[in-house]
């Protein structure tokens, strides 16, 4: 990964007037971004959970590009997304049967298909996330070699059709930045199905002639038993029999679901389809003196404040907040 510290510098400059020297001292503005700094991935793993192949099956996950200048100058569609003659790439590395041509009977390379998306609102409604035609398909899918982003030519930011809202407002972006870029996965085979783990390599190709490499590994299982997932729970406060329960500062039950390698779980759906599609449906109760089923409870991966998260103190993200943890794998 390659990364460059904006430096401010000190410059000395000495000046000889009327025969007398004068030294003068500046300092140097923080340059504005040129190119793109930082890139992360939502996950670095995904377990899909489908028995089917195809645009309905499909998962989803996104890389979010930071620029190189300073937060402040951040704030402007200028500095957004991918710089004019960037690009994102994602390749298949490795498959299950390190076939990477097309192998009856195996799960090669050429097996899994890409998609790019682009949210169609900002996050900053009620349900901007969820729902049908959440996103809408950009370009056109790849199945095999290297799908790009841009699929032809470099960005352009005053045209980029890719980016969407990271939905995480700060104060300086107080209605988020455009600058994260989704994608859909799915098999487009059936030798794919609990055949083992993908690894995919997401480029970003910046204008500052370097290139930001992230990894992510990729299972596809038919059913939720074989995918090695895990549940980490966690609570607060007191909790009474029959009482009810909701999410809330200090009392509260959570569970978060994890896949075999850390990363997530989700159910695969379609590919323009809101991330309520992806929810994986949990049963839970309470527990009483240790063997004895109790009260049902209600999990809940919606997004809804005080359902699956706890607002926040500012009165000006609450909606934010919700769109950014819907589907999001914390019960």
């Amino acid at each position: 990964m390659s990364t460059k510290t904006t430096i401010k510098r000190v410059a000395l400059v000495t000046v000889a007037a009327l025969g007398f020297g004068m030294l003068s001292t500046g300092v140097a503005q923080a340059a504005v971004s040129t190119y793109t700094a930082s890139a992360s991935l939502s996950t670095t793993s995904m377990t899909i959970v489908s028995s089917s192949t195809g645009t309905d099956a499909a998962g989803k996950f996104y890389v979010d590009v930071t620029g190189g200048g300073a937060a402040a100058d951040d704030t402007t569609a200028a500095y957004q997304g991918l710089f004019s003659g960037e690009s994102i790439s994602v390749t298949v590395v490795t498959s299950p049967d390190s076939y990477t041509a097309s192998t009856a009977g195996k799960a090669d390379n050429l097996d899994l298909t890409f998609q790019a998306l682009k949210m169609t609102a900002s996050g900053s409604t009620a349900a901007d996330s969820t729902g049908a035609s959440t996103f809408s398909a950009v370009g056109s899918a790849l199945t095999g070699a290297t799908f790009q982003i841009p699929t032809t030519g470099t960005a352009n930011q005053s045209t980029d059709d890719y980016a969407s809202n990271n939905m995480t407002p700060t104060a300086n972006d107080t209605t988020g930045l455009d600058k994260r870029y989704w994608i859909a996965v799915y098999a487009n085979d059936d030798d794919v199905i609990d055949a083992g783990t993908y690894t995919i390599r997401v480029r970003v190709y910046t204008a500052d002639n370097t290139f930001i490499d992230n990894t992510m590994k990729l299972v596809f299982v038919s059913s939720i038993a074989n995918a090695g997932a895990t549940l980490t729970l966690a609570s607060s406060g007191n909790h009474y029999e029959g009482e009810a329960l909701t999410y809330a500062t200090g009392r509260y039950v959570s569970a978060t679901l994890k896949d075999a390698n850390g990363g997530r779980v989700v159910n695969g759906d379609t590919t323009t389809d809101g991330l309520e599609g992806q929810i994986v449906a949990l049963n839970s109760v309470y527990m009483t003196g240790g063997s004895v089923v109790g009260q049902t409870l209600y999990p809940h991966d919606t997004g809804v404040a005080g359902e699956d998260h706890i607002a926040p103190a500012s009165t000006a993200y609450p909606v934010y907040a919700a769109n950014r943890q819907a589907g999001d794998g914390v019960y």
